[in-house]
């Protein structure tokens, strides 16, 4: 029957392929990374504006190996991931609440804010949700070994499950004298971290130093109370409900001593407070790295309203209940239903937007060698991809105009960079066009200015 799920998992990421979408800019660049490690090309680096990811790589660097077809099947693992988490959401919550409250705890999931645009583009948070409710489903069915080993695969993509992986090293050390994961699982989990990253970059600490300038942390820490944010943000990314029914499962666990409610709200706990007291202490964290509690709240919100539900004792007044939280409910549900379109909308408009840069791209490349002048693309965002499309290191492509820039892909209108350009007295010549992307070669004089962006 456990087979059954995967599979059926598996059919329905490979069917979604056939959806238009496209991956965003980090998991471009861990699909990059990937083909640098096992393809022949320009050579490993990772001397860009984003980090190492290991847990991504461990799947992009084999999947290299398919040729074109490796962004689609880095689709697939990542959808496959996020279906995964929902099942595994749905099992956690019927295994203390019954069906209908595995129901709930996988629609709450699906509601959360982002969830369905991190499936679709290709995200490392539903392959964390996944890892970690399937490490918490082990260790409750006995398997120790199995639910480490899922646990350490879920610090390969971040940090903050570190704390957590190391208690639990600890723990099954302590109290069942299984010793390879404190002296093996958790030293292997840093190496994987830090060696090939500082091997690509030369830079011991290299993500984390990127981490520590990108915009978003950067952002968050320069606010008041960068830990009040944290928590404000967080608590944006499932409605209001799932956090009053999580409280609800939580009491009701405290009450039955359920072994599933203790599980779930100790991880949940371990997970969310280092990172809130790092934050405050100057940690570069944001919200969406707190999505593993976030969805372990689903799950304990669908316990809670069932165990709710199950306080009337009268059929009468259990429907009037449950009448009553479906009216309560509603407006959220169709304010997330309503959030659920705008993230399918954007996933079609960013597969649209793809498909016609490749096509400038192929166009570009029958007028001028791309690859070797240096090209960037207006406005960011999608350098990565152009870079895996052009077989180019990351940090080849830019966003920013240098007279070291032969070509440029602008979205959009370039008669004001043309005019910008001949400012700084260089010439622009448009090779190319396809949707709203158009493609420049571009020459400069023998005195231009600086390398500031025009």
């Amino acid at each position: 029957m456990r087979a059954t799920w995967w599979v059926g998992c598996l059919a329905l990421a490979a069917a979604s392929l056939a959806l238009p979408s496209a991956p965003t800019y980090d998991p471009w660049a861990w699909i990059v990374f990937g083909r640098e490690l096992v393809l022949p090309g320009p050579g490993f680096s990772t001397i860009a504006s984003t980090g190492w990811k290991p847990l991504a790589v461990l799947f992009t660097a084999p999947l290299s190996l398919a040729g074109s077809a490796a962004p689609s099947l880095w689709l697939m693992v990542v959808r496959f991931a996020g279906l995964a988490a929902l099942t595994l959401a749905f099992r956690l919550g019927a295994r203390a609440g019954g069906p209908i409250a595995g129901a709930i705890a996988a629609i709450a999931l699906l509601a959360t804010t982002d969830w369905l645009r991190y499936m679709s583009a290709g995200n490392v948070e539903p392959l964390i949700v996944a890892l970690v409710l399937g490490a918490i489903e082990l260790h409750l069915c006995g398997r120790r070994d199995a639910a480490f080993l899922l646990g350490a695969l879920a610090g390969l993509a971040r940090p903050e499950v570190w704390a957590l992986v190391g208690l639990y090293a600890t723990y099954l050390a302590l109290s069942e004298r299984r010793w390879w994961p404190l002296a093996l699982g958790i030293p292997g989990m840093f190496a994987l971290w830090i060696v090939p990253d500082w091997l690509g970059s030369g830079d011991l600490f290299h993500t984390f130093h990127l981490a520590r300038i990108s915009a978003e942390p950067v952002t968050l820490q320069g606010t008041g109370d960068p830990a009040f944010e944290l928590l404000r943000g967080t608590a944006r990314i499932a409605p209001a409900p799932v956090w009053i029914g999580a409280l609800c499962g939580v009491v009701f666990g405290w009450r039955t001593r359920d072994r599933t409610v203790a599980a779930l709200a100790f991880v949940a706990v371990a997970f969310a407070l280092p990172t809130v007291a790092g934050t405050a202490l100057g940690y570069p964290a944001v919200p969406r790295y707190l999505v593993v509690p976030v969805a372990i709240c689903c799950v304990l919100a669908g316990i809670g309203v069932i165990a709710v539900v199950r306080l009337a004792s009268r059929p009468r007044s259990r429907a009037v209940l449950i009448a009553a939280l479906i009216a309560v409910s509603a407006p959220f549900a169709v304010s997330r239903a309503v959030g659920l379109a705008d993230q399918s909308a954007d996933a079609k408009a960013r597969a649209d937007k793809l498909s016609a840069l490749w096509t400038a791209v192929d166009r570009a490349q029958r007028r001028a060698p791309v690859a070797r002048l240096h090209p960037v693309v207006k406005p960011g965002g999608l350098e990565n991809g152009l870079a895996w499309k052009l077989n180019l290191r990351l940090s080849d492509v830019g966003r920013w105009f240098s007279p070291a820039v032969g070509v440029a892909f602008i979205d959009g209108d370039d008669a004001a960079v043309i005019a910008r350009l001949r400012l700084r007295n260089a010439t622009a010549v448009r090779i190319a066009a396809a949707g709203p992307w158009r493609v420049l070669r571009v020459r400069w004089g023998s005195k231009s200015p600086g390398a500031d962006a025009p």
